[in-house]
């Protein structure tokens, strides 16, 4: 699973976030990515009410934001869309009005460009260690 966050502080409380992270029990890596290049994106499924004689409709709608028709029910589909944040909101509000039955987001997510890798801190290496970051301290 990867945890994108904006921190408003930089450096600092995303070293406070990162040692965190740690302390849950299935984390395996963190990486900043702050300072890397990288391509992050959004996904939602939206399953809309639609009968055939919308479903060109909606088609047409997911072809001009460049989504999927991943599902087709008889009375429904469910489009799958990537993208920044306004490309969904967007998306969502020209679906609204056909008629939006439910819908999952999954947040941003990040990867690196190239071969370039996420800054790696492992906990305790140089001097860094969990406790010193409280996340008491991270709240505003």
């Amino acid at each position: 699973m990867t945890i994108v966050v904006d921190c408003p502080n930089g450096d600092v409380d995303a070293h406070r976030i990162e040692a965190n992270l740690y302390k849950l029990v299935n984390v395996i890596d963190v990486q900043d990515v702050t300072h890397q290049p990288a391509v992050t994106r959004d996904l939602a499924l939206i399953k809309v009410k639609v009968g055939p004689e919308k479903r060109a409709e909606v088609n047409h709608l997911a072809g001009i934001f460049r989504a999927h028709i991943v599902d087709v029910a008889a009375d429904s589909v469910i489009v799958e869309i990537t993208g920044t944040e306004d490309k969904i909101e967007g998306m969502i509000e020209l679906l609204r009005p056909v008629g939006i039955v439910e819908m999952v987001r999954a947040g941003r997510v990040a990867m690196t460009r190239g071969a370039n890798a996420g800054v790696r801190r492992m906990p305790g290496v140089n001097g860094n260690k969990i406790e010193s970051y409280e996340m008491a301290q991270m709240t505003p």
